[in-house]
């Protein structure tokens, strides 16, 4: 859903499934300087990313534990140079990206199951 700075309803997009505009499990959003949404699609293991009026822009991610793939991913936040950070319940690791999903670095565990140290 979307709403103006008084915290009146605009517009809300969306559906349940895994296609393109669907979530399962939407759990984290975080918004670009430019104004378009990121929405981490948990249980689908992408982000997925509309204009500020709710249209589809683009998606990355999928199911894995190597540079840019994503497990559970939980919460997103954009840096003020415009990196997008995405944590992962599952990797246990932080994954840096730019806003079109091109991995930049990562930081946590390095395989499934692993500790920090890549036990």
């Amino acid at each position: 859903m979307i709403f103006d700075a008084s915290g009146s309803f605009i517009s809300a997009f969306g559906s349940k499934g895994n296609g393109t505009g669907e979530f399962r499990s939407p759990l984290g959003v975080a918004v670009s300087d430019e104004g378009d949404i990121f929405v981490v699609d948990s249980w689908n293991n992408r982000i997925q990313v509309f204009e500020g009026n709710g249209t589809f822009i683009r998606t990355w991610g999928s199911e894995g534990f190597r540079d840019g793939e994503l497990d559970s991913p939980r919460y997103i936040a954009i840096t003020p140079d415009g990196d997008v950070v995405v944590t992962e319940l599952h990797n246990r690791r932080i994954q840096i990206s730019d806003q079109n999903g091109t991995f930049k670095h990562k930081w946590g565990a390095t395989a499934p199951f692993a500790d920090v140290q890549g036990n």
